[in-house]
């Protein structure tokens, strides 16, 4: 466990980075840490980085999931399971529709490859005949 502290730590003190990676990375580490201080029962410091997390102005999708997942896990261990559930399930629904966009994305790029190769097959057979 005391690895990943430092990993995350390591990016969010690391002064060589640029300002926008940091500002980046930041709310993905406040998320690492507040969901280890949940694990280990620490609910004070797992609360205070979840808002750290949550403040920062640039949140990718990733972040988002990273934090949802630290919140369910925070408030499961503060007994508060009607609220986890609802957490995890906004989790569920980013995950799903991510693996959704994902799979659109595999299909297109699919039809465009059998398209390129019936247009292929098609040119062979015009360069066969003449």
């Amino acid at each position: 466990m005391r690895r990943i502290y430092f990993f995350i730590i390591w990016f969010i003190v690391d002064e060589q980075e640029t300002h926008n990676n940091t500002l980046a990375i930041a709310p993905i580490a406040y998320s690492l840490l507040a969901q280890a201080y949940a694990m280990l029962n620490r609910l004070e410091l797992a609360e205070y980085y979840l808002e750290k997390s949550t403040e920062s102005p640039f949140t990718s999708v990733h972040a988002r999931l990273i934090q949802l997942r630290a919140r369910s896990l925070f408030e499961s261990s503060k007994d508060d399971n009607i609220n986890a559930l609802e957490t995890f399930k906004q989790y569920n629904l980013l995950t799903d529709s991510l693996h959704e966009e994902a799979n659109v994305n595999e299909i297109a790029r699919l039809r465009m490859w059998h398209e390129l190769e019936m247009a292929d097959a098609e040119n062979n057979i015009m360069l066969a005949l003449s």
